[in-house]
């Protein structure tokens, strides 16, 4: 129900606000809660995504503008708070720990992207767009013609 829905979103939020390294990002209010590392903390939230995507399978949402992810929460996946929770503190010590850059793969991206000029981020986006809703036609097989229109 949308009640455990919301009571799942609260907990989540309160959870966060108690992890040491993570700050709330936008105001928890009924299904979505946002997050990104605390100013100083030296965490990046791009990182923490990756690790519970790798090690946890939670799926995070990735946000720019403020660099942030967000967990939507589901009627099924709500029933889940406690094990997020649990998941988000070791993914935080995994991440914090972690040298190698295992969970850099959308920081990259996002880092990069940022540093793009806007107008190329439009074209491409456009380009992209473009190819992909292109309408193919075909040619019709040369023993098949189309029927002639008004009768000949």
């Amino acid at each position: 129900t949308t009640k455990q829905i919301v009571g799942a979103t609260k907990k989540i939020a309160e959870g966060i606000r108690k992890t040491e390294g993570l700050k709330l990002v936008g105001r928890p209010d009924v299904c979505v809660v946002a997050f990104a590392g605390a100013e100083g903390s030296g965490i990046n939230c791009y990182a923490i995504a990756d690790c519970m995507r790798q090690q946890h399978e939670w799926d995070l949402a990735t946000c720019q503008n403020p660099p942030c992810v967000h967990f939507a929460l589901t009627l099924p996946n709500s029933q889940n708070a406690d094990q997020f929770l649990e998941d988000l503190e070791e993914a935080v010590k995994t991440v914090k720990e972690d040298t190698t850059g295992k969970f850099n793969s959308t920081a990259g991206v996002y880092g990069m992207a940022a540093s793009l000029p806007a107008s190329f981020l439009e074209n491409a986006a456009a380009a992209y767009l473009d190819a992909m809703s292109e309408v193919q036609t075909e040619t019709p097989a040369a023993d098949m013609e189309a029927p002639a229109i008004g009768g000949a």
